[in-house]
């Protein structure tokens, strides 16, 4: 076997454990609504991803005017996507003071190793401000009130900011389906809305009601008055008919989502260089899974950004000095329901080939406008070591071996930075990917 398919071996190895390396726990917090009526109640996930179950439920921490207590399940065990467990503790979320409320992090101890989630604001209004429309469902008459609501009304270009549709309805209407919504966007980009499992109850207008809610993330694409919306929600609901026996019979009905307008405010000059899009507040590790190589080996690079802001229009990192390597192009993992979290991880994979010498990878940087601060920060790594070997010549001939194919190994390592890596390793119950070279 000549040196090329070696070297080539492990390489995509390298990027196979890269990628399939056991996933280290994180925790993180969601709420079913960031918008409660006075005396509302939400669902509040305290999450864990890892193989690893926490040892104990987390310390619920004292927040003024709020409420906080266990919603009277166990720890609940799911698989989400790519096969990670997570881990999930349930409180129940109430307030009767109105304003803006901020839920600290949670502390949860895996193995000996506290994590962290990340602090949750949420709102509580007065009911009174609930503006009620019409609706008929077959033969039954009511009354419902909906809205957008968003936490910042005045985000920064490119800020992504938490939106939801909220919609209250008498409790004695009974809705088999809550619909997706269908709804308009000028100047905004914003992830599909979902119902949350969790339904709230309020009294409103002297009657129990049941509110659900849509929640969502909104960024804008332009400075100056964006909005989203309006909408239309279809429900499917149940009546009970008397035609000569009793039946039940499905009923369609739209519901519509007033519109809501935001100022969008450019963001400060004097950006530094290396400013691309990022805005948030981020921090930043990269790592490889290669550190002895040869010289002209491409070196598989993981990036990963943690935090909160917006994860999913965000351009990768990228090395402080680029100088005698080659960079191809970054590939962002594909990000799932967790694009409607504020919080959260976006991965990049990269190959970095020296053309030269090196004895270390690159620091990385992110430079990030974070609008709580207001003001342009940088997330920096240091360099990673390499113990590289220089590229040896063939003993017989005093020449590189020859190539092992007809492709050379130029355009091979192109082939390696265009490919989708976290897609093409993604064949379950695959043992190695399917681009691995035969030996």
């Amino acid at each position: 076997m000549n040196r090329t398919i070696n070297s080539r071996t492990l390489l995509a190895l390298a990027a196979w454990l890269v990628i399939c390396a056991p996933v280290v726990a994180q925790t993180s917090s969601r709420l079913s609504s960031r918008f409660l009526a006075r005396g509302e109640q939400a669902l509040l996930e305290i999450a864990v991803t890892g193989s690893r179950p926490p040892d104990a439920f987390p310390e619920i921490p004292a927040v003024d005017g709020v409420e906080i207590r266990p919603a009277g399940r166990g720890v609940q065990t799911r698989l989400m996507p790519g096969r990670r467990l997570e881990h999930v503790f349930e409180y129940l979320v109430s307030s009767y003071d109105t304003g803006s409320h901020v839920l600290p992090s949670f502390a949860v101890n895996v193995g000996g190793t506290v994590t962290r989630s990340e602090p949750l604001e949420f709102s509580v209004f007065n009911p009174d401000e609930l503006r009620w429309s019409d609706a008929v469902a077959g033969n039954t008459r009511f009354r419902y009130a909906s809205a957008f609501r968003a936490l910042n009304t005045r985000p920064f270009e490119g800020e992504t900011t938490p939106v939801e549709i909220k919609i209250y309805v008498p409790r004695d209407l009974f809705v088999e389906d809550w619909g997706i919504p269908d709804f308009q966007r000028d100047g905004v980009t914003a992830w599909r809305f979902q119902p949350s499992a969790m339904r709230g109850q309020v009294n409103l207008l002297g009657l129990p009601h049941v509110s659900v809610a849509y929640p969502s993330t909104l960024t804008p694409t332009r400075q100056g008055a964006v909005a989203i919306g309006p909408a239309t929600v279809r429900l499917i609901t149940t009546e009970v008919m008397m035609e000569g026996i009793l039946r039940r019979v499905s009923r369609e009905v739209n519901l519509t989502i007033p519109a809501l307008e935001l100022e969008s405010r450019p963001l400060p000059e004097g950006a530094p260089e290396g400013f691309e899009n990022a805005v948030g507040d981020f921090k930043l590790t990269v790592d490889t899974a290669l550190k002895d190589v040869q010289e002209g080996d491409p070196i598989p690079v993981e990036m990963v950004v943690t935090g909160s802001g917006n994860l999913d229009t965000l351009r990768p990192p990228a090395p402080v000095d680029s100088a005698g390597w080659k960079l191809y192009d970054a590939s962002p993992e594909a990000r799932g329901d967790e694009r409607r979290e504020l919080s959260g991880t976006v991965v990049f994979r990269q190959f970095m080939r020296p053309l030269e010498m090196k004895s270390a990878l690159p620091a990385f940087r992110l430079v990030f406008f974070d609008p709580k601060a207001r003001e342009y920060r940088t997330a920096m790594t240091e360099p990673i070591p390499l113990n590289m070997t220089p590229a040896t010549a063939s003993p017989a001939a005093g020449i590189a071996p020859p190539q092992s194919a007809a492709v050379p190994v130029e355009r091979m390592t192109d082939i390696l930075g265009v490919l989708d890596i976290a897609r093409a390793t993604r064949a379950p119950g695959a043992g190695l990917p399917a681009w691995l070279p035969d030996s």
